[in-house]
């Protein structure tokens, strides 16, 4: 799938495919049929892989053959306040599908109280042995306006957790916690946010990450009337990176100052090395 069905802010692609296999809900929700009817209106609602009336065949199916699709795992499908729901939920998926298999995983659905981002990233680096063949991993598939609720998530921990990982997605506010890591394997990096801090940028410049060939950073600020000096020096850390040898797809989308951006890449080691940049502001996404 390359089109890119843009709901409100971010695409909504996942929903039906991610890993290069169609996506299947562990259990049904209202969070998920939220989103999905939102995409809907985007794709068509005749889109196959969008029909309620298909889904308890659908998971039949996949349960037979549990490599062939993406899961969807709901944060905190009980809406319980318990700060082990999604632990607990883990653990009955795990009781109920042959995970050996799995490739591809989507966490998201409604931010409630008692829902922590980081006791998923925990849990899952917890029983990270039951996902061996694990190669994309989408963390935080939410509500574009629950996106400010999700904060302080070690992404660093999980990415380096998986080391048969290629693909993650995660939509995150800005300040997350993101150190530098070193992965050899993770091959595209997609980050979605409301407000997408200097220092995440910064730490991907300084990831060891020798295999990564896309690079996709989605910014949702519009209230600055001046581009911070900090963001500044993260661009430019990105610029003269050594660590991103493979690097040659940059999507950088909703900055609000794309044109002086566009102008700092220009003739710097990073920009001769790509063969694709994608530079749009908020007005211009989708």
């Amino acid at each position: 799938m390359t089109e890119e069905f843009v709901t409100a802010h971010f695409p909504r692609n996942h929903l039906i495919e991610f890993g290069g296999l169609p996506v299947v809900e562990f259990t049904q929700t209202a969070a998920t049929t939220d989103l999905r009817a939102e995409l809907a209106d985007a794709v068509g609602a005749g889109h196959q892989l969008l029909q309620p009336s298909q889904e308890s065949a659908r998971l039949s199916a996949a349960l037979a053959d549990p490599g062939s699709v993406a899961w969807w795992l709901e944060f905190n499908p009980e809406n319980t306040c318990a700060s082990d729901a999604f632990a607990v939920y883990l653990d009955r998926f795990l009781a109920t599908a042959r995970t050996e298999p799995v490739t591809a995983l989507v966490v998201g659905g409604h931010i409630e109280m008692g829902t922590e981002p980081q006791a998923v990233v925990d849990a899952l680096v917890e029983r990270r042995d039951r996902f061996p063949n694990l190669r994309a991993l989408f963390l935080s598939e939410i509500d574009d306006d629950q996106i400010s609720d999700v904060d302080d998530t070690a992404v660093g921990a999980l990415a380096m957790a998986f080391p048969n990982l290629r693909e993650l997605t995660v939509c995150l506010t800005g300040g997350t916690n993101f150190d530098p890591i070193e992965h050899s394997g993770l091959r595209r990096l997609v980050w979605y946010s409301d407000c997408l801090y200097p220092e995440v940028i910064a730490s991907i410049a300084g990831s060891e990450l020798p295999a990564l060939e896309y690079l996709e950073l989605w910014n949702g600020e519009t209230f600055a009337e001046s581009r911070e000096e900090s963001e500044h020096a993260a661009f430019e850390a990105l610029c003269h990176t050594t660590t991103l040898p493979r690097l040659h797809h940059l999507g950088l989308r909703g900055f609000t100052f794309a044109e002086e951006i566009a102008a700092q890449l220009a003739g710097t080691p990073l920009r001769r090395q790509l063969t694709a940049l994608r530079l749009d502001t908020v007005d211009q996404r989708g």
